[in-house]
């Protein structure tokens, strides 16, 4: 009977012991969350060092009322709860706002004589109230890039300045001249098209005609609005040297067929 009185409150002490350790807690470091960022349900259960002992219906409360993911929480400490049993589970931790705020531009290229308006174009982030300073100023009536200093500070005292460049072009200007660079690459190739159909035209109807490699290089193309002139020497099978020119046509911006070829001004061989 003795042995029995003494195991039972052993027994007893064990139970209450192993309860204990299976009661949730909070880890002891500080908790502190950034201003302005969203809080959610699993970021607070992965402050408990044994979540798996905490249901996933467990409601956590922030200064006792149900935590909202959707809340903005104010900066400072808040109280975070939650029921475990018949026990209250607590913990403190802190809101802090550390970043600086954010500064773009929303646009960074004008037109030549655009009206500007800095304080539209500047575009600042932040999750506190902030104050901004503009120096600087653009001249759109000028093409070139001008430089914009902005400073921005918010109400805790992060501050941050930025050097934004915005760029003044005539847009018009330079369409035309994108528009004459294509054109010229499109005569050139016009051209060149012009000059091979010749080539290929004499190399199969009078082959005793040699414009050899080296004399190609000679060549000269003449826009004339309605065709092109083609002119280039040649050689005969005797080895005489002659000029050839050539006339073809140019039809809504295409090159089209051969009119006529003359040798030496005056032998017409089409």
């Amino acid at each position: 009977m003795k042995l029995r009185k003494i195991i039972m409150p052993l027994f007893a002490f064990s139970l209450v012991f192993t309860g204990c350790s299976r009661i949730p807690k909070f880890e002891d470091e500080d908790i502190t969350f950034e201003y302005g960022e969203k809080i959610y349900q699993q970021d607070l259960r992965d402050l408990i060092t044994n979540p798996d002992l905490v249901p996933e219906s467990t409601v956590f409360k922030v200064d006792g009322k149900n935590f909202d993911e959707e809340e903005k929480y104010s900066i400072g400490e808040h109280t975070l709860s939650f029921k475990f049993n018949d026990e209250t589970i607590k913990t403190k931790f802190n809101i802090e706002d550390t970043l600086a705020p954010s500064i773009s531009l929303s646009e960074d290229t004008f037109d030549i004589n655009s009206n500007i308006d800095l304080n539209s174009l500047i575009k600042i982030t932040d999750a506190s109230k902030f104050d901004y300073t503009i120096d600087g100023t653009v001249d759109s009536s000028k093409v070139g890039e001008y430089e914009v200093r902005v400073k921005a500070s918010d109400e805790v005292g992060n501050e941050t300045q930025s050097t934004l460049t915005i760029t003044i072009k005539d847009l018009k200007a330079e369409e035309a001249e994108k528009q004459a660079q294509q054109n010229a690459v499109q005569e050139e190739d016009m051209m060149d098209e012009a000059e091979s159909k010749v080539y290929d035209y004499l190399a199969l109807y009078y082959p005793q005609i040699d414009v050899g490699v080296d004399d190609m290089l000679q060549c000269y193309v003449t826009n004339m609005g309605t065709e092109y002139i083609v002119q280039f020497p040649c050689s005969l099978e005797d080895d005489s040297r002659h000029q050839i020119v050539a006339y073809v046509q140019i039809n809504n911006g295409q090159v089209g067929e051969i009119t006529r070829i003359v040798m030496d001004g005056s032998t017409q061989i089409k």
